[in-house]
């Protein structure tokens, strides 16, 4: 994959000049015409050039047969390096399999009968095949360079291959087993003792075509005592067609206004990953008087760019960050000239509220509840979603339950453009202790100009209000006492209220508020303000923090925590300098932080605080080397100290072995094949990962019933490789198991020095031809012979010819063991003359 530097060589002269020979002498000698140059084959014999060569060099210079790796570019954005096939004159063969690498649409070629008849004419057309995409797209521009080994394609964004498809094309195909893990340990030392503590977490399973079953563990230990608990165990599966999932096992219930209850049954939910988005697609439309690019700004911020060809365009894949804010498209063509647009907000905005529709059940024993003795209690729920339209939904709900029900219901709205509102009210009815109550939600947020935004909520219920959960913990009956008035009941919240704003000024900077009280049936009241701000100056970014806890008892408050920041650059690190207060204890430090390498950075500090009257010194080290992640970190302030570590990550089980992961596996995942290449890193939807010792990673999680892009990062590939393809976009359903293999060519490069019988160097511009008499390059200066490829196994038969038809076989021998660190090979080689053909 990697380029071919020659000026890292000793022998850059000579190789140069082998690079070079036939453009200078056919540049010297031949008439030129716009479209193709004619050539003296006697004054090319005398410069030492065999002239049957002068036919493949007549016209520009061009790339040569199939499966050329080259550089690709689409639209302004890199595709990275695929195989293309060129015909004898050097055009591209946009063929399926170039489209399906490109990204972009196929084309049926089974309609071109038109370009079929001219192929019969006159075997110098581009085939079919071929040329049907062009035909398709008359306004493609394809660019050709050679020299450069790229090729540059301006298409109509509507010939791009769309990157979402409908739910029944994504499969749920695919077996695996799975296991994730998280760790950590603390050791603590002060003066008076020290305390240690251990914790692992794990979730255990397997994929079966769409199936998904779980099993999810704890463990902890704390100064000898030990503690396991096993959470969860179930099986779903999303049945797409229909979009909803099956769930049974040990469960959660689902729903806003039902949800949460843990079950031992089963439930039936819909699918919300396939569910309508909230914002839908924005049209954006112009015209371009050239090739140009066209960039798109929201707030400031670039949030699209894209390069277009003449004529009219459509834009229908751009992200917005907001569908309250006006979007600027400026135009910028060939000759560097500019014009600009706004669209309005109200004409991009196309907002749906509709979480997912449709019917929920669910049904079984309630598990996990104290008081819950017998297992006997049973619950069932039933929801049911409905759209109102594109601006609203309304959803009901009932449970029932063992002397228990409750009914509530639920509507979504967005009133005006930039504004969302929801209001809830639930009425409950507990027979066994005879109490009905109700309990009442409502929130909303809005943005406003300025950058201004504001959000509230308020939850309110009456005293003889329950949720089933406080029903069931608490039994009643002979002997129990009565709870509607014991101090359990007086420690739930009656009112609860919360209220945020945000303000961003390029001037002032950005700041955040967010207030939340809550008060019980007892009468006591908490409060809780946040506030923080930040600026960048210049290089320097300052930010502070005020955290106050307001509670309505002197035990109960925290006081107030302020916390100030002031980051800048120094070299590769980043530095802070930190002070806070936290009550009447003030501390003050510096922190300095950096990445080591690709994946692992570390982090020093070192503060004083008022009250130990000590310094104190603290470390972090976070690494992911490859197939896990871990975090070390240790503190130490007089005679207290601190360490801990913590290690994270999962395994996959499949038919070619096990491949572990650095991140948690998810409940839709692939693994990703690159050759038997190891240490390959590739970006996926979860993060950077590397192949292991078989070539193989995991993709963690994949969005289910979306696209995920898996891109291989190229400088990671040996030098000897080429990648046919380094970008994948993986589609999949929920529960499936992706394979995605990237197909890698392994490349033998090498730089002869070839001699005669008679030991001397073969001549400068003698041709080298396979044995099928295809052109492979030229002789350089003292016999050098560059091969981009002679094959990993075995070299191929050369046919060397000089300029007065003399011919030798070439042959040379390298090692059984390519380098794979080096961009080509030497050797020796010698040229045994063989008789004219």
């Amino acid at each position: 994959m990697s380029d071919i530097r020659f000026d890292h060589q000793p022998r850059l002269p000579a190789l140069t000049r082998c690079a070079t020979l036939v453009v200078a002498a056919f540049g010297a000698i031949g008439s030129v015409d716009a479209a193709e140059s004619t050539f003296d084959p006697d004054v090319l014999r005398a410069r030492g050039i065999d002239p049957a060569i002068a036919e493949r060099f007549k016209s520009s210079a061009r790339f040569i047969g199939a499966n050329t790796p080259i550089d690709l570019v689409v639209n302004g954005r890199k595709i990275g390096r695929v195989n293309a096939t060129f015909d004898d004159d050097g055009r591209l063969c946009m063929d399926t399999a170039f489209l399906q690498s490109a990204h972009l649409k196929p084309v049926d070629t089974a309609s071109d009968a038109g370009a079929a008849d001219m192929a019969a004419e006159t075997a110098r057309a581009v085939s079919p095949a071929c040329r049907a995409f062009v035909d398709a797209y008359p306004t493609t521009i394809v660019r050709l360079n050679p020299a450069q080994q790229t090729v540059d394609i301006v298409t109509p964004p509507e010939a791009q291959a769309a990157r979402e498809v409908q739910s029944r094309e994504f499969g749920q195909h695919g077996a695996a087993g799975i296991l994730n893990y998280r760790m950590l340990t603390t050791h603590n030392r002060y003066a008076s003792g020290s305390s240690q503590f251990v914790q692992a977490s794990t979730e255990a399973g397997f994929n079966y075509n769409g199936w998904i079953v779980r099993s999810q563990d704890y463990f902890s230990a704390r100064n000898g005592t030990q503690q396991w608990d096993h959470l969860t165990a179930y099986a779903q599966r999303t049945f797409d067609r229909y979009g909803s999932v099956v769930q049974f096992g040990q469960i959660n219930t689902q729903g806003e206004i039902v949800g949460g209850v843990p079950l031992d049954g089963i439930q039936l939910f819909p699918e919300q990953a396939l569910a309508p988005q909230t914002t839908g697609q924005s049209l954006i439309q112009g015209i371009a008087n050239s090739q140009a690019r066209v960039e798109i700004r929201q707030n400031g911020i670039l949030i699209h760019s894209t390069v277009v060809p003449p004529g009219p365009f459509t834009l229908s894949d751009v992200q917005l960050t907001s569908t309250t804010r006006d979007v600027t498209v400026t135009v910028i063509e060939t000759d560097n000239s500019q014009h600009q647009f706004v669209v309005p907000a109200a004409a991009l905005q196309q907002v749906n509220i509709e979480p997912p529709t449709g019917p929920s059940f669910a049904i079984g024993k309630v598990r996990g509840i104290e008081g819950d003795t017998d297992g006997q209690i049973w619950l069932a729920s039933a929801t049911y979603g409905l759209s109102l339209g594109k601006q609203a939904n309304l959803t009901g709900a009932a449970t029932l339950s063992n002397g228990y029900r409750a009914v509530g219901s639920r509507i979504d709205t967005l009133p005006w453009s930039g504004a969302s509102f929801s209001a809830q009210v639930t009425g409950a009815d507990d027979r066994r202790v005879g109490e009905r109550g109700i309990q009442t939600m409502m929130l909303g947020s809005v943005q406003l100009p300025w950058n201004f935004s504001l959000n509230a909520s308020e939850t309110r219920r009456t005293p003889g209000y329950r949720d089933v959960l406080e029903t069931i913990g608490r039994p009643s009956g002979p002997g129990n006492p009565a709870v509607d008035d014991g101090p359990w009941l007086d420690t739930r919240a009656q009112l609860q209220r919360s209220l945020g704003m945000s303000w961003s000024n390029p001037k002032f900077g950005a700041i955040g508020v967010s207030y939340s009280s809550s008060s019980t049936f007892s009468g006591s009241d908490s409060k809780r303000l946040f506030v923080s701000w930040g600026r960048q100056f210049g290089p320097v970014s300052l930010s502070v923090s005020l955290d106050r806890d307001m509670g309505s008892s002197e035990q109960s408050r925290t006081g107030t925590n302020v916390f100030t920041t002031a980051t800048f650059p120094l070299g590769r690190n980043s530095n802070s300098l930190y002070a806070s207060r936290a009550g009447k204890r003030q501390s003050f430090g510096v922190r300095t932080s950096a990445a080591i390498n690709d994946y692992s950075n570390y982090s020093l500090s070192a503060g004083y605080d008022d009250r130990s009257k000590q310094p104190a010194f603290s470390g972090s080290l976070n690494a992911t080397p490859r197939y896990t992640q871990l975090a070390f970190s240790s503190s130490v302030s007089g005679s207290s100290s601190s360490f801990s570590a913590q290690a994270s990550g999962g395994a996959v089980l499949h038919r070619h072995g096990v491949t572990f992961s650095p991140y948690p596996v998810r409940d839709t995942f692939g693994i990703i094949r690159v050759g038997d290449l190891s240490g390959v890193g590739l970006s996926t939807p979860a993060g950077r990962v590397w192949t292991d010792g078989a070539g193989r990673a995991v993709i963690a999680s994949l969005p289910a019933y979306s696209t995920g892009r898996i891109e291989v990062a190229t400088k990671t590939l040996a030098r000897n490789v080429d990648l046919v393809n380094g970008y994948q976009p993986v589609t999949s359903g929920r529960g499936g198991v992706s394979n995605v293999a990237f197909d890698v060519v392994k490349v033998r490069r090498a730089l002869l020095t070839a001699r005669d019988d008679n030991g001397g160097h073969l001549p400068r511009g003698a041709s080298v031809n396979d044995e099928d008499g295809n052109f492979v390059t030229l002789v350089g200066d003292d016999g050098a012979i560059f091969l981009p490829d002679v094959g990993i196994d075995t070299p191929p038969a050369l046919i060397v010819r000089d300029a007065i038809g003399n011919e030798c076989s070439l042959g040379f021998a390298l090692p059984d063991k390519p380098d794979a660190d080096a961009p080509y090979e030497r050797a020796d080689a010698q040229c045994r003359a063989v008789a004219a053909r």
